[in-house]
């Protein structure tokens, strides 16, 4: 699933609900943005936009920019999770006229996402959607006009096309999540059996919406290739872990995410193979490093392991992803190891 993680705004501008409509355009203009997440002790509580303020000029409410900004809010706060998929928040911000939406996890403001933001990822679907129709044309015309022969010499590549597709992530050729989930599941069930370790690494890649935004997608796009060379089966001479076993598997979680399932394998030794992961992507060269608040392009990285951190799958790697989250909020550009429920919940958010 492609989430809004991957296109969320994650250092946003916040007010008290207290605070006045003078001191909300003020915080706007400051940071030059179109919105402000309005606060009661911490809690998210409304946005107020630029249309809201909008609406006072218009109304010619003189006495309003020194009203409280909680009393200018046209609407109710209403937010998603950062693991929502995109496609549905658009249709969402669509049908219902949103501009901005509020990114909340377990009570805790980790961003923004604004419609726009969401405009080139539709934009890049609907251009992909696009491109596989008149593919899927070309292949009908030539089979349709292809001998008997040829024909079932076609219908064999194309199955074998399918094959790959249904298992290889298309932009990095990395397993995809679907090929990962499958083989947790078999793993899973393996390890139950003979009570054997199995660990999870989880990798995000920092503050990769600011590099999408200064050098465009298909910078983006490009980095995410490279990140896989990097975390490649062998595949490639950049590769740092070349020496994976065939029951290990490397995968693209979705968006800026990869994962690494590693079966028989202790949380110890994960940990291990997870920081010479970060050490490998944080010196290597990657085009527009530069421009990154590091000046490098870093991962934080979560490693979470079965029996001690989690008794099946999803938990699992809820387990890992609550490390990799700790790792973000902790500084970025380090791993971690999965800390219990608890002491994950103390975490600060992103900024």
């Amino acid at each position: 699933m492609n989430s809004i993680r991957s296109w969320m705004t994650e250092t946003v501008v916040t007010i008290d609900e207290e605070a006045s409509v003078g001191q909300a355009a003020q915080l706007m203009k400051a940071g030059q943005v179109g919105a402000i997440i309005v606060v009661r002790n911490d809690k998210v509580v409304g946005i107020f936009t630029e249309r809201d303020l909008l609406a006072l000029i218009v109304a010619e409410h003189r006495h309003a920019i020194d009203g409280k900004v909680k009393d200018a809010i046209t609407s109710r706060i209403t937010s998603v999770p950062p693991d929502a998929g995109a496609s549905s928040v658009y249709d969402l911000m669509r049908k219902n006229n949103i501009h901005y939406l509020a990114v909340v996890e377990h009570e805790m403001l980790k961003g923004m996402i604004a419609m726009k933001d969401l405009f080139d990822f539709r934009e890049r679907a609907l251009e992909g959607e696009i491109y596989d129709l008149k593919k899927q044309m070309r292949e009908t015309e030539e089979l349709v006009s292809a001998s008997g022969d040829e024909r079932v010499k076609i219908l064999m590549s194309a199955n074998e096309k399918l094959k790959t597709l249904s298992l290889k992530d298309e932009l990095t050729g990395l397993y995809n999540y679907r090929y990962f989930k499958s083989r947790l599941d078999e793993e899973m069930d393996r390890a139950r059996r003979h009570r054997q370790d199995l660990s999870l690494i989880f990798c995000d890649i920092d503050h990769f919406k600011q590099c999408n935004d200064i050098h465009g997608h298909q910078h983006g796009d490009m980095i995410l290739k490279i990140m896989a060379a990097i975390l490649g089966e062998g595949s490639s001479a950049m590769g740092v872990i070349a020496q994976l076993r065939k029951s290990d598997v490397v995968a693209r979680y979705g968006g800026e995410e990869f994962v690494i399932l590693l079966p028989q394998t202790r949380k110890c030794d994960a940990l291990i193979v997870a920081e010479r992961i970060r050490n490998a992507v944080e010196n290597h060269p990657f085009p527009g490093r530069e421009t990154q608040p590091s000046g490098r392009i870093t991962i934080s990285v979560g490693v979470a392991a079965l029996f001690e951190d989690a008794p099946n799958a999803e938990e699992l790697i809820r387990a890992a992803d609550r490390a990799m989250y700790a790792a973000k909020t902790s500084g970025r550009n380090k791993v971690c190891l999965c800390e219990p429920v608890a002491a994950a919940a103390s975490l600060q958010p992103r900024s």
